[in-house]
């Protein structure tokens, strides 16, 4: 089945933390000219601002090394996703939904948008695998673009790279057990609609990209 580029695409990057969905956003941004909403960045945002929501916010992820409350996530998400919608024709989510009950939150945007036209892309790794990129995982200081080791400085704006406060492994552990859980039935879902393709995403990073264009032109040919 294709589907046509109607008014508007959103691609929803699924995977657990570790599995480049970041990495590979950006180069679909980069190339094929994606507007790109990263969950992640914008909970750390509201964390920079102090403010009470934020204070929350950084002790769920730093101090419990949990995922944020779904209605906390979807309340920001939506604020901005409906912002980044004018003049807007090609969306990447990364981070959001990650819980059945934010697919369904998604869906009443999309409904109230009038957006039809989504695709899910999961980037699948093995938990190991993940264990072991995060537990070497580097972020940089002021643009917070996450890198691996062999990076020395950030390949975005040239700042010193530090480790994130929530990648210890026992707080990866419990991320990635939480995290599992929850993007099962989220994978099931996407399936089960046809609008669902998997990617390995244990290889070498510019293969990653190349298979993933390559599965997505087979379905979005007006787009790539």
């Amino acid at each position: 089945m294709n589907y046509e580029l109607l008014m508007l695409l959103v691609l929803i990057l699924l995977g657990l933390s570790g599995s480049g969905k970041g990495t590979q956003a950006e180069l679909l941004a980069r190339k094929f000219g994606f507007e790109y909403i990263a969950m992640g960045e914008l909970l750390r945002r509201e964390i920079k601002k102090k403010t009470k929501l934020g204070k929350k916010i950084y002790k769920i992820i730093n101090i419990k090394g949990q995922l944020v409350l779904d209605k906390i996530t979807t309340k920001i998400f939506a604020n901005h996703f409906i912002k980044k919608l004018k003049n807007q024709k090609k969306i990447i989510l990364d981070g959001y939904p990650r819980t059945l009950e934010q697919v369904k939150e998604l869906e009443k945007i999309f409904k109230k948008q009038k957006i039809k036209n989504f695709f899910a892309l999961y980037i699948k790794i093995s938990e190991a695998e993940a264990v072991k990129r995060l537990s070497g995982r580097l972020v940089c200081q002021k643009c917070q673009t996450i890198h691996f080791p062999g990076d020395i400085a950030c390949r975005k704006c040239g700042n010193k790279l530090i480790k994130r406060e929530d990648d210890t492994p026992k707080k990866i552990k419990t991320r990635l057990a939480w995290g599992k859980k929850k993007l099962a039935p989220v994978i099931r879902y996407y399936q089960k609609l046809g609008r669902f393709l998997e990617i390995n995403g244990e290889t070498e990073v510019g293969m990653v990209h190349k298979e993933i264009v390559k599965k997505l032109k087979r379905y979005l040919q007006n787009v790539f």
